[in-house]
């Protein structure tokens, strides 16, 4: 396991690239633990034993994110189950397009300081999640698996059910088409 300067790192396995059409092979998959700094600088994490949550791999610049993550934080607010954290990684900073800094656009958004982990020059994080595209989702259920992925968007009212999925007593697979 490599540490990269700034603290970043993915332990426990990565999970394999999502591409679209076929089966997921990360579904049912353990999340790996993830360490990165948050938005202040301070370590951060988040592993398979820390509960439901939505994960979202956005890139500050990208016009989809910039669509995509309001969405996700307004039905958090309203709409989604108790219990379901979110954590956003904010990946792909070098590529900065003279649009803002990452941190103003996530803080305008309502996203606290401590729900970002600030990826790494080299996409550590969004490599480990097996992110392909921006922006993209990840539903990890209380068990710390990997419950479904999407890229790109998804609409408010798929979004509410595959969060609610996230809680289900009996397992179910949902499958968002890209």
């Amino acid at each position: 396991m490599e540490v990269a300067e700034d603290g970043t790192v993915a332990a426990g396995g990565e999970l394999p690239e999502h591409r679209p059409g076929g089966g997921d092979p990360a579904i049912g998959m353990p999340l790996p633990v993830l360490s990165a700094p948050d938005l202040t600088g301070e370590p951060a994490g988040v592993g398979p034993g820390d509960g439901p949550r939505v994960i979202a791999v956005v890139a500050h610049w990208c016009p989809h994110c910039r669509a995509e993550l309001p969405k996700v934080v307004e039905l958090r607010a309203g709409g989604w189950p108790d219990g379901v954290d979110l954590t956003v990684v904010s990946t792909a900073q070098g590529r900065a397009r003279g649009d803002g800094a990452p941190s103003e656009w996530l803080r305008g958004l309502g996203v606290t300081d401590d729900e970002v982990l600030v990826d790494d020059d080299r996409a550590t994080l969004a490599g480990a999640l097996g992110t392909t595209a921006f922006p993209y989702l990840i539903g990890v259920d209380s068990g710390g698996r990997v419950r479904w992925r999407s890229s790109g968007g998804v609409s408010p009212g798929e979004l509410q059910v595959l969060v609610a999925a996230l809680t289900d007593a009996e397992p179910t697979t949902v499958t968002v088409e890209d």
